[in-house]
């Protein structure tokens, strides 16, 4: 999707007992591993597969693709486990991730936070409980909630519970022709 995880050297591992494709792969960046994968690709019956990936510091970017219209600017390191599996053309993702000092920009709202906190992603949502994140000025924002999608990361839907204590929530400058401009702070609950 046009953002590189790293470098990966990988072993392709054919069992003869049932024809199952075994992957051992690490990646890296430079001379550092960023992350390490294994998985199964079933040739014959039901033609499944899987792969558990294990991002140690991996960047975040790659979710850009993804979030594109109303999240941009995703940067950051992660660490946890991600299960990708799949049967035939459909596929499926869950994890259970830390984000490491990552940062992203709300467009609609000209608003860019940062976050280190655990998230976790199933084959329908991304889920962030008691989550803190910090506005550009260091302020606090708590969330709670759900990102709902279809199977395929599309669809969205938010159920989300937002607590700001004096943080910035709208922050557009101004432009030409454009209706909304300026600073706005909010403290309470969303």
């Amino acid at each position: 999707n046009g953002y590189p995880i790293g470098d990966a050297v990988g072993k392709l591992t054919l069992d003869r007992s049932n024809y199952n494709i075994l992957i051992d792969a690490d990646f890296t960046e430079g001379e550092k591993q960023v992350a390490h994968m294994d998985g199964l690709v079933e040739t014959m019956g039901e033609k499944r597969w899987g792969l558990d990936i294990y991002p140690d510091s991996i960047s975040v970017a790659f979710i850009n693709h993804w979030t594109s219209g109303f999240i941009t600017d995703i940067a950051g390191r992660a660490f946890g486990e991600v299960h990708v599996f799949g049967k035939d053309k459909c596929t499926w993702v869950t994890a259970n991730a830390y984000a490491d000092s990552v940062g992203l920009t709300i467009p609609f709202t000209g608003c860019r936070y940062y976050v280190s906190d655990s998230v976790f992603l199933d084959s329908t949502a991304v889920v962030f409980p008691a989550m803190t994140l910090h506005d550009e000025e260091g302020n606090e924002l708590f969330l709670d909630g759900r990102l709902e999608h279809n199977e395929y990361f599309a669809d969205f839907k938010f159920n989300i519970f937002a607590q700001p204590k004096n943080a910035l929530v709208f922050n557009l400058p101004y432009k030409q022709g454009e209706m909304l401009s300026g600073k706005t702070y909010a403290s309470g609950e969303v």
